[in-house]
């Protein structure tokens, strides 16, 4: 039965916080845990479980003909199907249901109508076990008349019971009469287990009317029987329901322990289905008090216990709570995944108000995401389908009032609030006056009413502090500095502030896995942004006290934490003497995942050759069908995919949390402007961070011997002109290729983005940073959110024209703490002995010439080879979630087709492009794979720690979603010309050992990567430098293959050549002697290459 108020828990906070910071007001708590389980489904739990598992006397395990070793069919029946039904899987229940009833039909025939009553029950509750409570109500109304026929009144009493649960959700009222009638019964006949059973559901009525006390009253009264009765799982029952309701009351600690109690008396008596339940509420309970780990180890065995088990229903609970766990970590697409799910099993049984539930969960993560119309759509569906529920009402009103605020509708936010306020009051829970009055306090405080938002926010706080709820105390700290901040005390916010920074940092160090940590970070990192902002602030007033420092301190040591501390975990062997059952399971998940992942992407594949096929309407409407099909087989293997991904997870976890080596890690101090100008820096180096914020951005200048701030405009006027910049960069000039209007077409888009460029360059590189050097020197880029996918050299210098790749070497960062501790692996090293690995023109097609007898089946099919233009999948955006921590990011990305499905056919110059890098490196140690060759077990066979620079000139894909799973596509077919798994996946890349000064990746969109806030782009170039490379130059948008081949081998040129130019500056000088090209010179065919890692000469 779904328990109480229970969940608009800290749920509500962390999502509402993240969505409300990028609005540019202040951060929002939300409603403390004990909502949580409510909104999550959560059940009160009623002793209507399989009939073994009963107290002795309150039901009969089988009619007593069942209990005797007799042969009669009806007899074996119904041993046979209590047998299935304790062992609480989907699959026996059901198996038990069909036994029963062939009991049943025997005790018709037999005209015994005990029997038939006791077979009619126990296919109630084995229904009711699965979740499907109508058919649980027929088969006990059909038994109700067998048992006052019989004037079995403890028979009579059990069913009216089971009745009552069934029919709870959805008839309160008749639920309660029926209780009641059973409660009657039990007292007349002396049946205090039946009476015990009737308190538990009647206390489930009386919470869900908001009085927690009365219901507490009976639920305490029947555990006082269950106690005394030695029933263990009756104790159980009402221990988990006594729990709910104290953690409807925010009193989180209190429930925890009960929980805790439950789980323990369940698991000694040996019922997975409760301690599953119990362990859900438990991992809800951990993450409202910071306890994240231990969240996830509760959330992960309650759900596969449940699955195992087959009560939909209470999987469908425990799926929404695992679904807010991993959407407070900042895991968008599992969270979704969770709560679809969970939407879809509530849809199946018919079950309203749990679909209510689910699509409140869905339109806060909406929300947390920035769609704000998606959000209002979700609510306004669960408003419908809230009926008479009150505290259903008060929390989508609350919910909703929160889009009309994001939206600046203050009249409309302000009723939705003060509605659910008078809702809230009666019901005498926190959680939905803390939400709405926290609501009503950033609306006073953005309409600068500063003292009723302060009384507001306190008001909230001492709700959430009550209820000891540590994720939600951020979010109103966090709101409580911003306003301090806004009334002119620095000091008081920066007080606040470093309070948030301490719990974060002992939060997220507790987290045992970088992706884990990362994700987290994400959720919080505009905290972060929040204390840099703050410091800067107190620059202002006081600009010779070194705040700006600190601020640059702040920000640097909220950049790209996990690779830093993957690079310094990489070099103690922190998995060296791991459990070799956990390695082993390792493997097997990770081909797991990997088989998945190539399934979906060859049904990607084939979708959209069918789609390409059908160019009429009639052969459109006609491959329609087929691809509905394959749209759902690959909808089927992306919940695939979500679910293997979060069990690799869960094991990585597990083995660092064993691992003594990285339990001891410890991370470097944050890096100080000091230790940056004479450890990092040389003379001719200047470095330029970003941190982009809501409502101003920053930049911090640093060179030998100088060092400035810069404030900038906020991240919406900079996204907005970034995107428009790398949309123009990113589109083929050559829509009119071999027409007359050509010429005209590229003047236009040259001019367009000169124009562009202009506009973002007047943004965030102000014209006095010339006179520190900006436009002569190396500039060193360590970006910031829409800033990541810029190619700031062709930016224009501060000061005139010219490009800045024009007259500076341009090289990026993810952060300069990461590039420590490159240099310091680099330092550690043998140096590598051989030149250069070549990996190129790998085969795709199953018609590829260089496949024996490909070329007599290519001609019987009529059929040529394919070649492909751009070096990546050409097809449709797959339209996943989200892919970025930041909605700007994610609308922008999506403009710029990032991410695109379709086949891949062979590169017409790659084999070109390998042949001249060789013959400039002629003489020299080069090794060099190609066509069949050229396939993943071929990379991972070779020894590329001997060699300086590894290249690749192939085919990538991105996965935006997992970008994990994003790979290097290299040959997918062998000599037979049969289908082999050619992609390297981004932990393939982990797992190489390299010894790099360079990796080049030839190929389209390598540069990019998932967007996490605070950690960067997580893709294919992070993968490299974790495996050892401490440089890489990679694309940042699909790039041209005839230009990229001229384009490579003048980098090359001027690398290996008489030159012996760096890195850096051989890509420079190629791309300016490429932009001189007529046919190329749009920055389309030469711009996407850029260079991350160091700048500095490899020793050759």
């Amino acid at each position: 039965m779904d328990k109480g108020p229970i969940a608009n828990s800290a749920t509500h906070l962390t999502a509402r916080a993240r969505a409300l910071i990028r609005s540019l007001i202040t951060a929002l708590i939300g409603t403390l845990i004990g909502a949580t389980l409510w909104l999550s489904g959560a059940l009160f739990v009623n002793a209507n479980a399989p009939i073994n598992s009963l107290p002795p006397g309150s039901r009969r395990a089988a009619p007593s003909r069942a209990l005797k070793a007799a042969a009669a069919p009806m007899d074996r029946a119904f041993a046979e199907a209590n047998k299935l039904k304790s062992e609480w899987t989907e699959r026996s229940l059901l198996s038990a249901i069909g036994l029963y009833s062939e009991a049943r039909r025997h005790a018709i025939t037999e005209r015994n109508p005990k029997a038939e009553s006791d077979a009619l029950r126990f296919i109630g509750e084995s229904y009711f076990t699965l979740g499907r409570y109508g058919e649980a109500t027929r088969a006990y109304e059909r038994a109700l008349p067998l048992s006052r026929k019989l004037h079995d009144r403890h028979m009579e009493a059990d069913i009216l019971n089971g009745l009552g649960e069934a029919e709870l959700d959805e008839n309160a009222g008749s639920a309660l009469k029926r209780f009641d009638s059973a409660r009657a019964i039990s007292k007349a006949t002396d049946y205090p287990a039946g009476a015990a059973r009737s308190l538990i559901g009647v206390g489930t009525i009386e919470s869900n009317r908001s009085n927690p006390a009365k219901a507490l009253a009976l639920l305490n009264e029947a555990l006082s029987f269950f106690i005394s009765a030695e029933d263990q799982i009756g104790r159980v029952d009402a221990l988990l329901n006594i729990a709910y309701v104290h953690a409807d009351m925010g009193e989180i600690a209190k429930a925890l322990e009960l929980f805790r109690e439950a789980a323990d008396v369940a698991g000694k008596s040996g019922d997975r289905r409760r301690k599953a339940l119990a362990e859900s509420a438990i991992g809800l309970m951990q993450t409202a008090l910071g306890d994240i780990e231990s969240a996830r180890a509760s959330h992960r065995s309650a759900v596969d216990a449940l699955s195992a088990i087959g009560d939909r229903i209470s999987l469908g609970v425990a799926l929404n709570s695992l679904g807010y766990f991993n959407q407070e970590l900042g895991d968008y697409a599992y969270a979704r995944s969770c709560f679809e799910r969970a939407l879809e099993i509530w849809t199946k049984s018919h079950q309203v108000h749990r679909q209510a539930i689910s699509l409140g969960l869905l339109g806060r993560l909406y929300e947390s995401q920035g769609d704000i119309r998606a959000a209002l759509t979700s609510y306004k569906k669960r408003l419908r389908l809230s009926g008479r529920d009150v505290r259903q009402q008060a929390y989508t009103l609350a919910d909703m009032g929160s889009i009309y605020d994001s939206a600046g509708n203050l009249g409309m936010a302000k009723r939705c609030y003060a509605r659910s306020l008078s809702l809230g009051r009666p019901l005498n829970y926190p959680r939905i006056l803390a939400f709405a009055t926290n609501n009503l306090g950033r609306i006073e405080h953005r309409l600068h009413h500063y003292e009723k938002a302060r009384g507001l926010y306190q008001s909230a706080l001492k709700l959430i502090l009550a209820a000891g709820d540590r994720r939600g105390q951020t979010f109103v700290i966090n709101n409580i500095a911003r306003l301090k901040r806004d009334q002119g005390d620095l000091d008081g916010a920066l007080a606040e502030a470093t309070k948030l920074m301490e719990m974060i940092d002992s939060q997220r160090n507790s987290l045992p896995s970088a992706d884990l940590q990362a994700s987290y970070f994400a959720s919080v990192y505009p905290h972060y942004q929040l204390y840099a902002d703050l410091l800067m602030l107190k620059h202002k007033d006081r600009p010779n006290d070194g705040f700006d420092a600190l601020a640059f301190q702040q920000s640097e040591n909220g950049r790209a934490r996990s690779l830093t501390e993957m690079l310094i975990a990489n070099r103690t062997n922190f998995r060296e003497g791991v459990n070799e059952e956990m390695a082993a399971r390792r493997r097997d998940l990770q081909l797991l995942l990997d088989n998945k992942a190539n399934q979906q992407i060859r049904l990607l594949g084939s979708r959209y050759a069918v789609e390409q096929s059908a160019r009429t309407p009639k052969a459109k409407k006609a491959a329609a069908a087929t691809v509905a099909q394959l749209t759902e087989k690959i909808a089927v293997l992306e919940k695939e995919i979500d679910e293997t991904r979060q069990q690799l997870q869960n094991l990585e976890a597990d083995i660092n949390r064993t691992s003594p080596k990285y339990s001891a890690l410890t991370v470097p101090p944050p890096l100080s402007v000091t230790s940056v100008q004479q450890e990092i820096l040389d003379e001719n180096t200047i470095a330029l961070e970003y941190l982009v914020g809501d409502e101003r951005s920053y930049l911090w200048l640093i060179g030998p011997g100088i060092f400035r701030t810069f404030v900038l405009p906020g991240r919406e006027v900079i996204e907005r002109s970034a995107f428009k910049l790398i949309e123009e960069l990113s589109r083929d000039p050559r829509e009119h290729e071999g027409t007359k209007r050509a010429r005209s077409n590229i003047d236009q888009r040259s001019a367009s983005f000169l124009k562009l460029s202009r506009q973002l360059t007047d943004l965030i590189l102000p014209s006095s940073l010339a006179q520190f050097g900006v436009g002569n020197k190396r500039l060193v880029i360590i970006p910031d959110g829409a800033l990541q996918y810029v190619p700031f050299g062709l930016l224009l210098s501060p000061g005139n024209d010219t490009f800045v790749f024009e007259r500076s070497e341009v090289v990026s960062l993810p952060s300069l703490s990461a590039l420590v501790e490159l240099r310091k692996d680099a330092g550690r090293r043998t140096p590598a002995r051989r030149l250069l690995a070549m990996i190129a023109d790998p085969v795709f097609d199953a018609d590829d010439d260089r496949i024996p007898g490909a070329v007599a089946r290519a001609a019987s099919d009529f059929q040529s080879p394919k070649k492909s233009r751009t070096r990546g999948s050409s097809g449709r955006r797959t339209g996943s979630d989200s892919t970025s921590t930041d909605r700007g990011i994610a609308m922008g990305l999506s403009r710029l087709r990032v991410g695109e499905e379709g086949p891949f056919h062979q590169l017409a110059f790659a084999r070109a492009e390998a042949s001249a890098i060789e013959a400039i490196a002629q003489g020299q140690d080069v090794v060099s794979i190609k066509g069949l060759e050229a396939g993943k077990s071929a990379v991972l066979n070779m020894d590329l720690s001997e060699f300086k620079i590894v290249h690749f000139a192939t085919h990538s894909r991105l996965d935006l979603r997992h970008p994990e799973l994003s790979c290097i596509v290299l040959s997918q077919r062998d000599a037979t010309g049969a289908e082999q798994d050619g992609f390297l996946r981004l932990n393939d890349i982990y797992n190489l050992k390299l010894s790099a000064d360079l990796v080049v990746l030839s190929a389209c969109q390598t540069a990019l990567g998932r967007d996490v806030r605070g950690e960067g782009l997580v893709g294919l170039t992070r993968g490299f430098m974790y495996a050892g490379a401490t440089s890489v130059v990679a694309s940042l948008w699909k790039i041209d293959d005839e230009a990229s081949k001229e384009l490579m081998a003048k980098f090359y040129g001027h690398m290996l050549g008489p030159n012996n130019l760096s890195p850096a500056a051989a890509l420079r000088e190629a791309q300016k002697e490429i932009m001189s090209i007529e046919r190329w010179r749009h920055p389309y065919f030469w711009a996407a290459f850029v260079m991350q890692g160091e700048w500095r000469p490899p020793k050759r």
